[in-house]
């Protein structure tokens, strides 16, 4: 149910209430429809979005929606290998949830990296298949390295500057995975804040606002060779040389800091934050908000809740399917029509349909009187023909007693 009271939290609109109740079930069988149907497709990450937002703003329930998500796919997966490497529900809402509460922290780590990386003149490329004449291959394996060590030294050193709620999920995670495949314990941090979070912003700085200007080839090769080094690093992979040959010469790099990628990860699942704290870091996204001033919030919830409702409604009949799939019987119908009903409110159909009811009823009425009406001139022609025969037999009384008194006058 949505809290009106729960710390100050405003209720979304009321045509949107019935849906967010939905969203917000203890077992999020909604969401979990949702995740099946849409957030695992190519439009699912603009859902993800509208849930996070959602979620956030009207119930701070945004963690307990990633961790649910993450803890489905935990449940659903075979093997290691294949945890979190896909699209999915978890990596869709895990991806939104740290971009949004993860800002200030992505500028804090990548912010003059990323500007050092762009403002060189100078190619980084390592593949010696890929360089140009003149190009020293040595140099720029050498840059890419001492680049790679400068970046991966602060994150190493950042773990409390990581937002809590975001070590909350990943403390969380790493508990879920160890119960099923007790040997991840570190890696599954690094599948989480590396291939989902940092890596994903050091190849497309743009995409999370940490440089105005698209960067040129050159610097995006640059940032990708070095994504490419701390993921492998955060796996705690070494280059094989079967794909990548030239890439072998970096393993030292990963030999080096094992321990400390390591040490990181301990740390970062290690909450030595309170709830008070959890609960502030929790409301970046409101904050975030409002210092957006030229932002209208209410056009914010608006189209959120309308991208939600127009998705839900665009696949609909997969989502039923789902529902009645996973939830056999009178639970599973029962949903579906709560599902129907919390749509057609925030439509507006019960609204219209309520118009459409109303414009009947005058219609009706606007009928019956006109039947009144015309019963009562019938009734009135009937009753003045009733008349006119009376006196029509009036006069033919009249005259026969008139004849009869002139036989009698003649007799």
């Amino acid at each position: 149910m949505v809290d009106k009271k729960q710390g100050g939290i405003k209720p979304p609109p009321p045509k949107y209430m019935e849906l967010m109740e939905l969203l917000l079930s203890p077992n999020f069988e909604l969401v979990s429809a949702l995740g099946k149907a849409i957030l695992a497709k190519e439009q699912g990450n603009q859902l993800a979005e509208c849930l996070v937002f959602a979620f956030e703003q009207f119930s701070d329930q945004a963690t307990d929606l990633v961790k649910w998500a993450v803890s489905d796919e935990i449940a659903q997966t075979n093997s290691h290998v294949t945890l979190f490497r896909g699209i999915s529900a978890a990596t869709r809402l895990m991806s939104v949830y740290y971009k949004k509460v993860g800002d200030a922290y992505l500028r804090y780590l990548l912010g003059s990296f990323i500007t050092d990386v762009c403002s060189r003149d100078k190619s980084f490329e390592v593949d010696p298949s890929k360089i140009e004449e003149g190009v020293d291959v040595k140099a720029n394996l050498d840059l890419i390295l001492g680049l790679s060590q400068m970046l991966i030294t602060k994150i190493l050193a950042s773990a409390d500057q990581c937002p809590a709620s975001i070590r909350h999920i990943l403390r969380s995670t790493q508990q879920e995975v160890m119960k099923k495949f007790p040997g991840m314990k570190s890696r599954v941090v690094g599948g989480s804040i590396f291939l989902r979070f940092i890596c994903p912003a050091i190849v497309s700085p743009e995409a999370y606002g940490l440089v105005k200007e698209i960067p040129l080839k050159t610097h995006r090769r640059g940032l990708v060779l070095i994504s490419k080094l701390l993921q492998n690093l955060a796996n705690e992979v070494q280059f094989d040389g079967n794909k990548e040959s030239y890439m072998v010469d970096m393993n030292k790099f990963i030999e080096d800091n094992v321990d400390g990628i390591r040490a990181f990860f301990d740390a970062i699942t290690e909450i030595p934050v309170g709830e008070e704290q959890l609960a502030v870091e929790m409301t970046l996204g409101k904050e975030s908000l409002k210092k957006k001033k030229s932002v209208d919030r209410d056009s914010i919830v608006e189209e959120s809740f309308v991208t939600i409702t127009n998705t839900i409604c665009e696949n609909k009949e997969k989502i039923v399917e789902i529902i009645l799939k996973e939830h056999e019987g009178h639970e599973g119908e029962e949903l579906v029509k709560k599902l129907d009903e919390a749509l057609k409110i925030s439509l507006g159909l019960e609204k219209e349909k309520k118009k459409e009811i109303e414009k009947k009823d005058r219609k009706k009425q606007k009928e019956e009187k006109k039947r009144e009406k015309e019963e009562k001139q019938k009734e009135k022609e009937k009753e003045k023909e009733e008349k006119l025969k009376e006196k029509k037999k009036e006069k033919e009384r009249e005259g026969e007693e008139k004849k009869e008194k002139k036989k009698k006058k003649k007799k």
